[in-house]
């Protein structure tokens, strides 16, 4: 550890490394011109974790722009052979606007669930069925993180998916260096894959395709 992180407490690559070693993770730190890497195989499904920078849009009366933001990611490819697709945040400042302007907000049925999370997606009913699994409802509640969503593609310079695979992917602003909450952001990805193919949205088979 350095300095910096004997004045600061454990720096995010010693947490990091420990947590690998407590799941029995592949963690590489990476250096100059590699790339770093965690991997964690949980049964067939092999969960990455890494860190992203997203460019957002900013404005003002007196001028607009572009910074930056880092987030914490946790994704996990899987067969999507009903084409389901999610994306579930907490209820902001402008979910108002967005449900007035006819944004999609499929509710669960559980009061205190939908009063904190928007959800949006297709396949109403099994959406409904997959969140109304109190043990991820209790996982989802513990934090806030910023959106747990099914990705359809990989972006405009990224390898395409194979056919009927898609990647859940669970993001948290900042650079999370919390155990307990690195922690909590694995268990809920297996919660939910465990929860997608008890209610067969997903198949249990490993994905041909690695992030």
């Amino acid at each position: 550890m350095s300095i910096f992180g004997n004045l600061f407490g454990p720096g995010r690559k010693d947490v990091w490394n420990q947590l690998a070693q407590e799941l029995q993770a592949e963690y590489d730190e990476g250096g100059f011109l590699e790339k770093e890497s965690f991997r964690y195989q949980y049964k067939d499904w092999e969960l990455v974790l890494d860190l992203h920078d997203m460019e957002q849009t900013y404005a003002s009366e007196d001028t607009t722009g572009q910074h930056y933001t880092t987030y914490t990611r946790l994704r996990a490819p899987f067969y999507n052979p009903l084409n389901l697709h999610f994306r579930i945040t907490h209820e902001g400042f402008f979910t108002p606007i967005g449900k007035f302007l006819g944004m999609q907000d499929i509710q669960i049925g559980y009061p205190h669930f939908d009063k904190r999370f928007l959800i949006k997606g297709n396949h109403e009913g099994k959406i409904q069925e997959l969140f109304q699994d109190e043990n991820l409802q209790d996982l989802l509640h513990k934090y806030e993180f910023s959106e747990l969503i099914v990705l359809k593609d990989s972006g405009w310079f990224s390898r395409s998916y194979p056919e009927h695979v898609n990647v859940l992917s669970f993001d948290h602003a900042g650079v999370i260096k919390d155990m307990p909450t690195l922690k909590n952001m694995f268990a809920t990805l297996e919660a939910l894959l465990d929860r997608m193919v008890e209610i067969e949205v997903a198949a249990p088979d490993k994905p041909d395709f690695t992030l």
